[in-house]
This record gives structure tokens, sequence and C-alpha cells, in this order.
């Protein structure tokens, strides 16, 4: 599937400023995906939580485990 891969993460981030503003800005990272580990639907959860975008994770190399909302993923 992805294993082997190169993947882009393109993700908008939101912050808060102390004065109670909110900033945003795009994230781009490469990622060399090492081992699939799994795909996550969005869901309820056993807790009753919900799980509102599906996720994927994946071992990269840099960095290990990465969890990555599916629709930041550029192949």
């Amino acid at each position: 599937m992805i294993e082997g891969k190169k993947i882009k993460q393109i993700s908008k981030v939101f912050t808060r400023a102390v004065d109670g503003r909110v900033n945003s800005y795009i994230i781009e990272r490469d990622h060399r995906v090492t081992r699939f580990k799994q795909y996550l639907d969005a869901d309820v959860l056993p807790d009753g939580s919900v799980r509102e975008h599906d996720i994927i994770q994946f071992y990269a190399n840099p960095g290990g485990l990465r969890t990555v909302y599916a629709e930041d993923i550029v192949l």
C-alpha cells in the first residue's frame, strides 16, 4: 500500500494567541514510509466519543510513528 513510498503531509494547523486571536498556518512535510501500521475509519468509539476523521498510522524515517489525517496525505 504505502510502505516504501515517499508521501507528503499537508496540514492546516490552528493556534490560539494569548489575546484570544486564532492563527492558522500550513505544515508541509515529506515522509518516507518504512512500515504501515493501520488505517482507522471515522467512527463512534467504544467509550462513546467520536473520531471525526479517518486517520493513518505509519512508521516513517525520520520520525518514528506518525498519526496523520488521511485527507492530509498526498502520494
